[in-house]
């Protein structure tokens, strides 16, 4: 939970919320218990007051003030924002501090979109396609058998998964272009968001639930936006980055929506993000054996993979503990 606070800050200033009080009580049992008051920024106030007294309705842009609210998402009010609020503090409860961070500060991206680029960024590092077909080429020329030619060749790959692509150079393509992540997340958002509609007339559970699941502020977002198919996605990365190691990058993300077969990214409670893949976007020549079923599993100060080759198998987990930030660096790119 470490930055969970102050990222939780961030969050309901995004929604234009502010705290009047703040408390935080601990108990024996290990469980701590924050409380806050929260209310709407004076400026906001001034705003939604001004509307009322119009006779015009009020906007989430309003409101809020946020840019990335736009003008059609539903009206807010402090209940709506709360009610956001309490759906996205779990995903800062996974991922308190990220390095899109900044961006979600200044409201150039939402936290689900900032948690989102931080997932995509875990995936290009591990499944970036970085040996190319020279690689390949290499392969079919040596022979298998002779053990020299073996360690030269695997050798070869792993300084070249390591240092073609590094973390740095990954993540300072995704800031680059950001307008292209935003995009890349509203496609992910419209396979996985969960939809609240309810169909009416069915009984009287479903018609109370369709009076009690309105739009949240999440969904309004993703409507601003007409979504883009993934031949309109190839096309506008083609078209927007510089060079093929950016559209490389931003294709991996793409990579990443399409291969996601499951996930708890829109739950309300969860202690870590769970994405179930499809291992079909495994190169055969990095990785011969497809396994059966692929988990990537990410949190706050740790990431993982769960992997089956059959429906029903047993395993256990193998936990690698680093004793300093240094060691998990180097431990996390041989994971």
């Amino acid at each position: 939970t470490q930055g969970y606070f102050s990222a939780l800050s961030d969050l309901y200033h995004y929604y234009g919320l502010y705290s009047s009080r703040k408390y935080v009580e601990q108990f024996s049992n290990g469980v701590t218990i924050i409380s806050l008051y929260l209310d709407l920024a004076k400026h906001a106030k001034r705003l939604a007051a001004g509307s009322s007294g119009s006779g015009s309705s009020t906007t989430s842009s309003s409101i809020s003030g946020s840019p990335v609210l736009g003008a059609t998402a539903a009206p807010v009010s402090i209940e709506d924002g709360i009610a956001q609020i309490m759906r996205e503090a779990s995903l800062l409860f996974c991922i308190p501090n990220t390095p899109f961070q900044t961006l979600f500060k200044t409201g150039e991206l939402s936290v689900q979109e900032t948690v989102y680029g931080y997932a995509g960024w875990i995936f290009a590092q591990h499944f970036l396609n970085r040996l190319g077909s020279e690689y390949a080429t290499l392969v079919d020329i040596l022979d298998p058998t002779d053990a020299t030619d073996m360690v030269v060749l695997a050798k070869l790959k792993k300084r070249l998964r390591q240092e073609t692509f590094t973390r740095e150079h990954i993540l300072d393509i995704m800031l680059r272009h950001r307008d292209l992540l935003k995009d890349l997340y509203l496609h992910f958002a419209q396979v996985h968001y969960i939809h609240t509609e309810v169909p009416a007339g069915i009984n009287r559970l479903a018609d109370r639930l369709k009076e009690n699941l309105h739009v949240s502020l999440s969904m309004a977002r993703l409507q601003d936006k007409a979504p883009m198919t993934k031949e309109e996605l190839l096309v506008k990365i083609t078209r927007v980055t510089s060079n093929d190691h950016d559209a490389m990058v931003m294709r991996a993300l793409l990579d990443f929506n399409e291969h996601v077969l499951k996930t708890n990214f829109y739950q309300p409670t969860k202690v870590a993000l769970s994405f179930r893949m499809d291992p079909s976007f495994l190169p055969a020549i990095e990785y011969p054996t497809k396994p059966y079923g692929l988990f990537l599993v990410i949190g706050n100060e740790f990431r993982g993979f769960h992997v089956r080759f059959q429906d029903v198998a047993r395993g256990g987990i193998r936990i690698v503990r680093s004793r300093n930030a240094e060691a998990f660096s180097i431990n996390q790119r041989t994971l």
